[in-house]
């Protein structure tokens, strides 16, 4: 622990379990591959086409997905999971997405580490899909009985003009968002994560509230803070200056989604396969993909209406699919989506262009 921060030695200190993998991966007998990337900016994809395509052991998705707060803190059971998954395994593969990362937790996760895969996709297309995973929860029925798909507002506040069913199937159908209200935007607030107290001090700098129907009462500044960090691109950002400032960074590997797809994922497998498999090309016998790695703290219900329809399409084959969209025109997004995709826009060509 001696070549952490202070900051983060006192986060290591709350997290047993990931001092046990720290003292794992200085020893040499666990390797860990650490997918980081946007929402809805191919991630998953990716965690699954490498996983069924090289020899790792295991895998954990989105460990950070922890449900409701319970009183405790988000480091220790994330790790945990890494922690458990790690048994009997000697590569695993674990990947987030940059909306449910701390930034202060960049460090812990670069001390064990220490090849890293950071995963972006054009703005236009990244943002439109994470628009829609957020606000088909109404239909899924998480959002219930804050909003429900007989509602067309908020807390007074416009979502669409008329009942939200027939207008979002009418506008997923178009591609064309641009007639959602600012009541849309409180939606994209209704979320477990943005719960937890350490998420609101990262976040606002303090505690604003403890209630999903609080959130949706949050002040403008406020809304749109969370707003754009639940997009991905600023948290990204703030995790990509933090590994910066590191003595001694990991391996980062930065791949616009795209271009994964344009060639099936190729030159990353192979990228991989080269510099930590050696050249291996079997596969071992392994554990199944396994979408949830807190399934104690999710019943099946909780878990459909939150991620399983909303997110992860389970029965959709490991093989990097060809792009089907081309992004749509920036009028099409709803007016509060606007200054962020301009945000995005910028940090896209500074990563990839």
């Amino acid at each position: 622990m001696d070549t952490l921060t202070p900051a983060a030695r006192k986060l290591a200190s709350e997290a047993p379990s990931f001092r046990a993998l720290k003292q794992r991966t200085d020893a040499g007998t666990l390797r860990i591959v650490f997918v980081l990337g946007l929402p809805r900016g191919g991630t998953t994809a990716t965690e699954r086409f490498l996983y069924e395509a090289l020899p790792f052991d295991a895998q954990v998705n989105e460990p950070s997905l922890l449900g409701l707060p319970d009183g405790s803190n988000r480091i220790e059971p994330v790790f945990r999971a890494v922690l458990e998954a790690s048994t009997n395994a000697t590569t695993i593969l674990v990947k987030e997405v940059s909306n449910k990362v701390l930034p202060a937790t960049i460090e812990l996760w670069s001390a064990i580490a220490r090849w890293w895969v950071v995963v972006v996709r054009q703005p236009r297309l990244q943002l439109e899909s994470r628009l829609v995973s957020m606000l088909d929860r109404v239909d899924s029925g998480a959002l219930a009985p804050h909003f429900t798909p007989e509602d067309s507002s908020i807390d007074g506040r416009r979502v669409t003009s008329t009942q939200w069913r027939d207008a979002w199937r009418r506008m997923k159908c178009e591609r064309d968002y641009s007639q959602l209200g600012e009541g849309a935007a409180r939606l994209c607030l209704l979320h477990p994560f943005c719960l937890w107290p350490d998420v609101q001090e990262s976040i606002l700098g303090d505690v604003r509230c403890t209630e999903m129907a609080s959130l949706s009462n949050l002040d403008e500044a406020a809304c749109a803070r969370i707003v754009d960090w639940r997009l991905g691109w600023t948290a990204l950002e703030k995790h990509l200056d933090a590994l910066s400032l590191l003595e001694a960074p990991p391996d980062v590997t930065i791949v616009d989604f795209s271009s994964v797809q344009a060639d099936g994922g190729a030159a990353l497998r192979e990228k991989l396969r080269l510099s930590l498999f050696f050249g291996a090309s079997h596969t071992p016998a392994r554990r199944p993909f396994e979408w949830c790695a807190h399934k104690e703290r999710w019943d099946d219900g909780s878990w459909a209406r939150w991620y399983g329809g909303p997110c992860f399409a389970h029965d959709r084959s490991a093989a990097i699919q060809k792009p089907l969209k081309a992004p749509l025109p920036s009028s099409a997004l709803p007016p509060f989506l606007r200054p962020a995709l301009a945000d995005a826009s910028r940090a896209w060509a500074r990563l990839v262009l």
